[in-house]
C-alpha cells in the first residue's frame, strides 16, 4: 500500500568510564546551589546561589555502560497533507554510571 509505511531500528550503545570515574585521581570542581531555607525577605544575599565544592572519588572496578534500544512504528497517509503515526520505543541500560 502506498499510504502505509513501516519502520524499525535496533541499536546497541557503549560508554566507557572516564579517567575521573575509574582512574586514581578523582575530580574536584565547583558548582552553584540555592538554599531556599536561608532565603528570608530581608536578607537578599542569602537568596543568591552560592559556590559549593564537589569532590568525586574514582572507582577502579567500574565497568562500561551498555544499552540496547528498539524502535518501530507505522505511518499512515490517508489523505494528502495528512499523516498519522504510531511509534513504540524501548531503551534498556546496564551498568549505568551514576554520581553518588
Amino acid at each position: 500500500m502506498r499510504q502505509l509505511a513501516l519502520r524499525s531500528t535496533f541499536a546497541r550503545g557503549f560508554r566507557a568510564p572516564s579517567a575521573a570515574e575509574n582512574g586514581v585521581g578523582g575530580l574536584a570542581a565547583f558548582s552553584t546551589a540555592e538554599d531556599p531555607l536561608r532565603c528570608n525577605p530581608g536578607v537578599e544575599t542569602a537568596c543568591d546561589p552560592a559556590a559549593i565544592a564537589v569532590i568525586t572519588s574514582p572507582n577502579p572496578a567500574l565497568e562500561p555502560e551498555r544499552s540496547r534500544s528498539l524502535n518501530f512504528g507505522i505511518i499512515w497517509d490517508p489523505l494528502p497533507r495528512t499523516s498519522i503515526s504510531v511509534d513504540f520505543w524501548q531503551i534498556k541500560r546496564k551498568n549505568e554510571i551514576n554520581q553518588n
